[in-house]
C-alpha cells in the first residue's frame, strides 16, 4: 500500500501529525503504510522536530536563531551555552511552526509560538481530514 493507493495525506501533513501526536500513527498497526519511503521520511523529520523540542525543553539557557534559506526553508541554530552545545538544522516553515508549537506546549521560551505558527500547524494538519474525507 502506498500513499497514493491508501489516499493518505501528503508527507508534510504527516510529518506534523507525527511530531505533534507521535502515537497517532503506530508502525505496528499500520505496517504497510510504513513501507512507503515517503512515510519513513515523514517519520524521520517528525523525530528530528521532537528531538529539537526535547533539547530546548531541557535547557533553560537555550537560544535559537533563525535564518531564511529559501522561500519555504529556515536554518535554525540551537545554542546551549552551559553545555557548549550547538546544533544547526534546516527545517521547512511548517516544521519550524510545529517546533514552536511543541515548545509552547512544554512551556519553553527559547522558540515562542506566534499566532501565525499555530495557524500554519492547524492549516497543514487540516489537510489530514481533507484526505480522509475525499
Amino acid at each position: 500500500m502506498t500513499l497514493r493507493e491508501s489516499n493518505t495525506p501528503d508527507t508534510e501533513a504527516l510529518t506534523l501529525a507525527m511530531a505533534v501526536a507521535p502515537t497517532a500513527y503506530s508502525r505496528n498497526k499500520m505496517f504497510a503504510l510504513f513501507a512507503d519511503p515517503r512515510v519513513m521520511r515523514a517519520r524521520s523529520r517528525a523525530r528530528l522536530v521532537r528531538a529539537l523540542a526535547r533539547d530546548l525543553g531541557r535547557a533553560p539557557d537555550a537560544c535559537v536563531s533563525r535564518q531564511k534559506v529559501g522561500a519555504d526553508r529556515v536554518a535554525l541554530t540551537v545554542r546551549i551555552e552551559s553545555m557548549q552545545y550547538t546544533r544547526n538544522v534546516e527545517l521547512s516553515l511548517a516544521e519550524v511552526s510545529a517546533l514552536s508549537f511543541l515548545c509552547d506546549r512544554q512551556k519553553t521560551r527559547a522558540l515562542p509560538c506566534e499566532p501565525h505558527d499555530r495557524a500554519l500547524v492547524e492549516s497543514v494538519l487540516s489537510r489530514l481530514a481533507a484526505g480522509l474525507l475525499s
